[in-house]
């Protein structure tokens, strides 16, 4: 099986095949930056939103344990007043 040259749109010569992948190519790489694009929004607009509500840093790393204990002044580690675990508010 031999594949012929043909030139392409640049005038340059080029494999017949080729050509065909190219908008495949193009379009996967826009769907991988779109959805990256939709989860880096995401993650921004839960932060943001952990800031305005709960003041949360934007920077911080929230745990579930560190959402329900804090460590008083006197050193000793309590529960937090008000503290639901597994509640959605």
């Amino acid at each position: 099986m031999s594949t012929h040259v043909v030139p392409n749109a640049s005038g340059r010569q080029g494999e017949a095949r080729s050509g065909a992948r190219r908008p495949f190519v193009l379009l996967a790489w826009r769907t991988i930056v779109i959805v990256v694009l939709c989860l880096a929004s995401a993650e921004a607009t839960a932060r943001l939103e952990d800031l305005l509500f709960d003041g949360v840093p934007l920077t911080a790393n929230p745990t579930p344990d560190s959402q329900l204990v804090f460590t008083g002044p006197d050193g000793i580690t309590r529960g937090r007043p008000g503290g639901r675990y597994g509640s959605g508010t």
